[in-house]
């Protein structure tokens, strides 16, 4: 499992010179180390929910230590309360030894529910939509400089329908990422335990929908953590049979959204 990786969720968005970083699993940690070499750091951190794999990271993000950093911290609110409440679980004794009211950096906190919009200035737009997620969750849709990304990780399509709050996340996108942990195979109990109500989808699913929504390229995203390499490069080898435009999401993978071209940067290089 060392070509595609083994973090947790995170993935960077950058518009212009805005950072916009969704969801704190562990893959945060090496974002931190670069972003501290840098000396300061201004972001807006959104959660698609607060399940412990997109969290985790959090507490081993160096810049949430630093008085020169400004967090904006974006989540849904529910029932449960809001992103602030959850990690404030997570950041307590004892679970971890650093309080968040312990930390330097300058935080605000704020509750969003689905389809809501956001302008967040210098023309960057983010629209939300509910999936279909246990606890529910809260797909992105990202618009900057008449180029648009979706990014869509923890939902299970229904098997009747596709799940056109989906769809219209991923419409005429220039990238998408979707949820595309398991093959129908493995999903239908064809192989082994069958994955049904776990709350994931496929990367059958995942071709779907890009072709319903016109996305220009689409990324698996959120392997199983039982997949190996081998088992990834079957996937993507299936996948590239069925749509002409797909790639597998790998650490390190920078995809410019303006053409659809990528490269994989080791994880010892600095951006």
């Amino acid at each position: 499992m060392l070509r595609y990786g083994g973090n947790t969720s995170c993935v960077e968005v950058r518009c212009g010179d805005r950072l916009l970083v969704f969801d704190s699993g562990t893959g945060i940690r090496n974002l931190g180390e670069q972003l501290v070499l840098c000396g300061s750091a201004s972001l807006a951190l959104f959660y698609t929910h607060m399940h412990l794999d997109h969290v985790m990271g959090l507490p081993f993000f160096a810049p949430l230590y630093l008085g020169t950093t400004q967090l904006d911290i974006y989540g849904q609110q529910t029932a449960h309360g809001g992103p602030r409440e959850a990690l404030v679980k997570l950041m307590t004794h004892p679970l971890f030894p650093v309080e968040l009211e312990q930390c330097s950096a300058r935080l605000q906190f704020f509750g969003l529910k689905p389809g809501q919009e956001l302008d967040l200035g210098d023309g960057i737009k983010v629209i939300t939509g509910l999936l279909n997620h246990p606890g529910d969750a809260l797909g992105y849709r990202i618009e900057y400089r008449s180029r648009a990304v979706a990014h869509v990780t923890d939902t299970e399509h229904f098997a009747d329908r596709l799940d056109q709050n989906v769809v219209a996340l991923c419409k005429n996108v220039d990238v998408m990422t979707y949820d595309a942990s398991y093959s129908n195979d493995e999903y239908c109990y064809k192989q082994g335990v069958g994955r049904k109500g776990w709350g994931h989808s496929t990367w059958e699913e995942a071709i779907r929908v890009a072709v319903a929504a016109n996305a220009k390229k689409l990324v698996l995203f959120h392997h199983d953590f039982t997949h190996t390499d081998a088992d990834l490069d079957s996937i993507r080898d299936g996948a590239m049979l069925a749509h002409n435009n797909v790639i597998l999401a790998q650490e390190g993978m920078e995809i410019d959204v303006a053409t659809g071209t990528y490269v994989v940067i080791p994880r010892s290089s600095v951006i």
